[in-house]
């Protein structure tokens, strides 16, 4: 997960005993993969190494802690996703915690899922649901299925239609040559 550069934090909102982001974040400088909990994580109370975890964990905070406008439905730990912002790629990502794949398309979390990618289109960007490194573009409209798309550029297209704007979402190779182009 990339570093959060949001600091500021919403009042009132805390971890609370959520330590998803221990599961969920690949840490660089300790050696952890996404999707295992770090040996450092006390599942539920929080870092066994707080005050010398790495400067990324340091610095990381996830959108339910620094957004006003994600709502408690959000609250990790509850909903078994962690939501960051990518602002140099103008991406949101959520990351769903494999155990419970799938919970994304509730209608409770999809519809406000849909809503938020309607907010980053218009500023050319996009919402990706990552299931490890399985990645689903979110649209206003439908999900779009990427595959393996974790090191991959996600790339949005935007085109006016008979109907207004009708987006396109891929992923390519980052060696890609179409990506020269855009």
């Amino acid at each position: 997960m990339a570093e959060s550069l949001e600091t500021a934090l919403v009042p009132g909102r805390t971890c609370d005993g959520c330590t998803l982001c221990c599961k969920l974040a690949e840490v660089k400088a300790l050696a952890k993969p996404m999707g295992v909990w770090c040996k450092h994580c006390d599942v539920g109370a929080g870092c066994v190494i707080y005050e010398t975890r790495p400067r990324e964990c340091e610095v990381f905070y996830c959108l339910y802690r620094t957004a006003k406008g994600i709502s408690e439905l959000w609250r990790p730990r509850d909903s078994h996703m962690v939501m960051t912002h990518e602002p140099q790629a103008t991406r949101i990502n959520v990351w769903v915690d494999t155990e419970f794949s799938g919970v994304w398309r509730n209608p409770q979390y999809l519809r406000p899922l849909r809503q938020l990618a309607q907010n980053m289109l218009r500023r050319r960007g996009s919402l990706i649901v990552w299931e490890g490194n399985h990645g689903t573009a979110i649209l206003p409209d439908r999900e779009i299925n990427l595959g393996l798309a974790m090191h991959k550029q996600i790339v949005v297209m935007g085109r006016d239609g008979p109907n207004g704007e009708e987006y396109n979402v891929e992923a390519w190779e980052r060696d890609d040559p179409r990506l020269t182009q855009i």
